[in-house]
Protein backbone atom coordinates (compact mmCIF):
# COMPACT_ATOMS: atom_id res chain seq x y z
CA UNK A 1 0.00 0.00 0.00
CA UNK A 2 1.36 3.38 -0.94
CA UNK A 3 2.15 5.76 1.89
CA UNK A 4 0.94 9.27 1.14
CA UNK A 5 3.41 12.11 1.22
CA UNK A 6 3.53 13.86 4.59
CA UNK A 7 1.79 17.17 4.93
CA UNK A 8 4.16 19.82 6.27
CA UNK A 9 3.01 23.05 7.85
CA UNK A 10 5.73 25.57 8.64
CA UNK A 11 5.44 28.67 10.80
CA UNK A 12 8.02 31.13 12.04
CA UNK A 13 8.76 28.97 15.10
CA UNK A 14 7.48 25.43 14.45
CA UNK A 15 7.32 22.63 11.91
CA UNK A 16 4.22 20.41 11.97
CA UNK A 17 4.51 17.13 10.03
CA UNK A 18 1.48 14.89 9.56
CA UNK A 19 1.85 11.51 7.85
CA UNK A 20 2.89 7.89 8.22
CA UNK A 21 6.32 6.34 7.99
CA UNK A 22 9.71 6.51 9.68
CA UNK A 23 11.34 9.77 10.71
CA UNK A 24 15.14 9.50 10.75
CA UNK A 25 17.47 11.86 12.54
CA UNK A 26 21.11 12.78 12.83
CA UNK A 27 21.66 11.75 16.46
CA UNK A 28 20.91 15.11 18.01
CA UNK A 29 18.37 15.39 20.81
CA UNK A 30 14.96 16.55 19.64
CA UNK A 31 11.43 16.90 21.02
CA UNK A 32 8.28 15.89 19.18
CA UNK A 33 4.91 17.13 20.40
CA UNK A 34 2.34 14.34 20.36
CA UNK A 35 -0.48 16.57 21.49
CA UNK A 36 -1.19 19.61 23.59
CA UNK A 37 -3.98 21.18 25.59
CA UNK A 38 -4.50 24.61 27.09
CA UNK A 39 -5.94 24.88 30.59
CA UNK A 40 -7.08 27.81 32.65
CA UNK A 41 -7.35 27.78 36.41
CA UNK A 42 -7.24 29.57 39.73
CA UNK A 43 -4.04 29.58 41.80
CA UNK A 44 -4.32 28.90 45.55
CA UNK A 45 -1.74 28.54 48.34
CA UNK A 46 -2.54 25.50 50.49
CA UNK A 47 -0.87 24.38 53.72
CA UNK A 48 -1.13 20.77 54.93
CA UNK A 49 1.18 20.59 57.97
CA UNK A 50 0.78 16.80 58.32
CA UNK A 51 2.51 16.46 54.93
CA UNK A 52 5.06 19.30 54.81
CA UNK A 53 5.64 22.78 56.23
CA UNK A 54 5.85 24.71 52.95
CA UNK A 55 2.76 26.00 51.15
CA UNK A 56 1.68 24.08 48.07
CA UNK A 57 0.98 26.07 44.90
CA UNK A 58 -2.26 24.52 43.64
CA UNK A 59 -3.93 25.25 40.32
CA UNK A 60 -7.66 24.54 40.32
CA UNK A 61 -8.59 23.68 36.76
CA UNK A 62 -12.05 24.58 35.50
CA UNK A 63 -12.00 23.52 31.85
CA UNK A 64 -10.20 20.15 31.71
CA UNK A 65 -11.52 17.85 28.99
CA UNK A 66 -8.69 15.35 28.93
CA UNK A 67 -6.89 12.90 31.20
CA UNK A 68 -3.26 13.28 32.27
CA UNK A 69 -0.69 10.51 32.32
CA UNK A 70 2.18 10.67 34.85
CA UNK A 71 5.06 12.83 33.71
CA UNK A 72 7.17 15.92 34.24
CA UNK A 73 5.71 19.37 33.65
CA UNK A 74 7.82 22.40 32.80
CA UNK A 75 6.71 25.49 34.71
CA UNK A 76 6.83 28.82 32.92
CA UNK A 77 6.04 32.40 33.89
CA UNK A 78 5.49 34.89 31.05
CA UNK A 79 6.95 32.34 28.66
CA UNK A 80 10.17 31.80 30.66
CA UNK A 81 10.94 28.47 32.32
CA UNK A 82 11.00 28.77 36.12
CA UNK A 83 11.24 25.12 37.15
CA UNK A 84 9.58 21.74 36.78
CA UNK A 85 7.26 19.44 38.70
CA UNK A 86 6.06 15.84 38.56
CA UNK A 87 2.39 15.35 37.68
CA UNK A 88 0.65 12.17 38.84
CA UNK A 89 -2.07 10.44 36.84
CA UNK A 90 -5.30 12.44 36.81
CA UNK A 91 -8.73 11.47 35.57
CA UNK A 92 -11.43 13.74 34.25
CA UNK A 93 -12.90 14.16 37.73
CA UNK A 94 -9.73 15.74 39.12
CA UNK A 95 -9.86 19.51 39.46
CA UNK A 96 -6.46 20.60 40.80
CA UNK A 97 -2.76 20.10 40.15
CA UNK A 98 0.28 20.84 42.36
CA UNK A 99 2.78 23.24 40.81
CA UNK A 100 5.55 23.47 43.40
CA UNK A 101 5.94 25.20 46.77
CA UNK A 102 6.37 28.60 48.42
CA UNK A 103 9.04 28.10 51.08
CA UNK A 104 8.44 31.55 52.66
CA UNK A 105 4.88 30.58 53.69
CA UNK A 106 4.83 27.81 56.29
CA UNK A 107 2.59 25.96 58.75
CA UNK A 108 4.03 24.00 61.67
CA UNK A 109 1.97 21.67 63.85
CA UNK A 110 2.90 21.25 67.52
CA UNK A 111 1.04 18.63 69.54
CA UNK A 112 0.15 19.36 73.17
CA UNK A 113 1.05 16.94 75.93
CA UNK A 114 -1.61 14.29 76.63
CA UNK A 115 -3.34 14.47 80.02
CA UNK A 116 -4.99 11.32 81.30
CA UNK A 117 -8.10 11.08 83.54
CA UNK A 118 -9.01 7.66 84.96
CA UNK A 119 -11.54 8.61 87.67
CA UNK A 120 -14.53 6.76 86.13
CA UNK A 121 -13.34 5.81 82.65
CA UNK A 122 -10.25 6.18 80.54
CA UNK A 123 -10.06 9.61 78.95
CA UNK A 124 -7.17 11.53 77.44
CA UNK A 125 -7.23 15.26 76.78
CA UNK A 126 -4.94 16.62 74.10
CA UNK A 127 -4.73 18.92 71.14
CA UNK A 128 -2.36 20.87 68.99
CA UNK A 129 -1.40 24.30 67.69
CA UNK A 130 -0.79 25.12 64.04
CA UNK A 131 1.41 28.19 63.51
CA UNK A 132 1.05 29.80 60.07
CA UNK A 133 3.71 32.30 58.99
CA UNK A 134 3.80 34.56 55.95
CA UNK A 135 7.48 35.25 55.35
CA UNK A 136 6.89 37.19 52.14
CA UNK A 137 6.62 40.97 51.78
CA UNK A 138 3.08 40.73 50.35
CA UNK A 139 -0.34 40.00 51.82
CA UNK A 140 -1.53 36.52 50.90
CA UNK A 141 -4.67 34.40 51.08
CA UNK A 142 -3.87 30.89 52.30
CA UNK A 143 -5.86 27.69 52.85
CA UNK A 144 -4.93 25.42 55.78
CA UNK A 145 -6.06 21.80 55.83
CA UNK A 146 -5.94 19.39 58.76
CA UNK A 147 -7.82 16.46 60.27
CA UNK A 148 -8.90 15.61 63.79
CA UNK A 149 -7.77 12.25 65.22
CA UNK A 150 -9.41 9.26 63.55
CA UNK A 151 -9.90 6.04 65.50
CA UNK A 152 -9.13 2.66 63.97
CA UNK A 153 -12.00 1.33 66.14
CA UNK A 154 -14.75 3.94 66.29
CA UNK A 155 -16.88 1.66 68.49
CA UNK A 156 -14.38 1.90 71.35
CA UNK A 157 -12.96 5.42 71.07
CA UNK A 158 -15.12 8.57 71.27
CA UNK A 159 -13.87 11.98 70.17
CA UNK A 160 -15.20 15.08 71.93
CA UNK A 161 -13.93 18.36 70.46
CA UNK A 162 -13.56 20.96 73.21
CA UNK A 163 -12.19 23.97 71.37
CA UNK A 164 -11.24 25.07 67.85
CA UNK A 165 -10.09 28.66 67.48
CA UNK A 166 -10.61 30.14 65.00
CA UNK A 167 -13.56 28.14 63.73
CA UNK A 168 -12.79 26.34 60.45
CA UNK A 169 -14.47 27.42 57.26
CA UNK A 170 -15.38 23.77 56.61
CA UNK A 171 -15.61 20.59 58.68
CA UNK A 172 -16.83 17.48 56.88
CA UNK A 173 -18.26 14.22 58.21
CA UNK A 174 -14.78 12.67 58.37
CA UNK A 175 -13.52 15.54 60.59
CA UNK A 176 -11.37 17.10 57.88
CA UNK A 177 -10.92 20.80 58.69
CA UNK A 178 -10.32 23.71 56.30
CA UNK A 179 -9.44 27.30 57.21
CA UNK A 180 -8.96 30.24 54.86
CA UNK A 181 -6.97 33.27 55.97
CA UNK A 182 -6.01 36.65 54.58
CA UNK A 183 -2.58 36.87 56.18
CA UNK A 184 -0.50 40.06 56.03
CA UNK A 185 3.15 40.27 55.10
CA UNK A 186 5.40 38.98 57.94
CA UNK A 187 2.29 38.08 59.99
CA UNK A 188 1.86 34.94 62.14
CA UNK A 189 -1.51 33.28 62.75
CA UNK A 190 -2.18 30.48 65.24
CA UNK A 191 -4.87 27.77 65.15
CA UNK A 192 -5.62 26.03 68.47
CA UNK A 193 -7.45 22.71 68.75
CA UNK A 194 -8.27 20.75 71.92
CA UNK A 195 -10.23 17.51 72.35
CA UNK A 196 -10.91 14.57 74.66
CA UNK A 197 -10.71 10.92 73.67
CA UNK A 198 -12.70 8.43 75.78
CA UNK A 199 -12.02 4.70 75.63
CA UNK A 200 -12.66 1.50 77.67
CA UNK A 201 -10.87 0.76 80.92
CA UNK A 202 -7.84 -1.44 80.46
CA UNK A 203 -7.15 -0.07 76.99
CA UNK A 204 -4.29 2.19 75.95
CA UNK A 205 -4.26 4.87 73.25
CA UNK A 206 -1.57 4.90 70.60
CA UNK A 207 -1.12 7.97 68.39
CA UNK A 208 0.26 7.40 64.89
Amino acid sequence: KDIPDPQIEMTLFDHAIEGKGTLTGDGREAEFVLGDTELTGEITLELIPNQRNDAWIMVKISNTTTQFIPGKAILKVDGHQTGSTDIPEYGLGQKSLPFGYVSQITAKKERHSIKKDTSWFNASTGGYTITVENGTNENKTVIVRDRLPVSADEGKVKLDVKHIEPEPKERDKDNRLTWEFDIKAAETVKINVSFTLSYPLGEELQFC
